[in-house]
């Protein structure tokens, strides 16, 4: 996701899992997504979620 939002930079967390948990997964997506989208109009670099 940081190569998408401009000025963000990606950062290695040591213990933090690759993949968020269920409970984490919705909230997360449902920030970011509105954003990406808003970026990327037509949506084709966006994953099937």
């Amino acid at each position: 996701m940081a190569a998408h939002i401009q000025g963000s930079q990606l950062r290695l967390i040591p213990g933090l899992a690759h993949r968020f948990q269920e409970a984490f997964k919705a909230p997360l997506l449902g920030a970011v997504l509105p954003y990406l989208k808003a970026q990327h109009e037509d949506g084709r670099n966006l994953a099937q979620l």
